[in-house]
This record gives C-alpha cells, structure tokens and sequence, in this order.
C-alpha cells in the first residue's frame, strides 16, 4: 500500500523537477520516489559500512596497496 508524503521543495528544486518531468514524460512522482529510493539505498549502504567498519577489527583489513600486490594487479 502507498502512503501519501507531503513536502515543501524550494522553487528552483520544483521547477528543474518540472522541467525533467515534462522532458521524461513521467510524473513529478514518479521522479521523486526514485531519487527517494536511492537516497535511502545509498544512505542504508553508507551506515552498514561505517558499523562493519567499526566492528571489525583493524587486522582483518587490508590496504588497496597490499591487495594488488597480493593478487599481482601492479599494472
């Protein structure tokens, strides 16, 4: 089931938003829902890995230097 958002957007965020709209033959909706669903993912994804991250200990982390030189990807 969908639920109803309700937000104020300054004018110039609701203009270009127009604008897209009208160029993609989409609604304003429909645009706003996906740059919602991937600011959620990108912001889930960012908090999982600074908890992995602070989780983890030092020793199981490894260096991008030291994992080209492990898997010879030098060049």
């Amino acid at each position: 089931m969908d639920s109803t958002l309700t937000f104020k957007a300054p004018e110039g965020i609701a203009i270009r938003l127009q604008a897209l709209a009208k160029r993609m033959e989409r609604p304003k909706s429909y645009l706003i829902r996906k740059a919602l669903e991937q600011f959620l993912e990108e912001e889930e994804d960012y908090l999982i890995s600074m908890q992995r991250l602070s989780e983890d200990k030092p020793s199981k982390r490894i260096s991008l230097e030291q994992l080209k030189h492990k898997y010879d990807l030098e060049n």
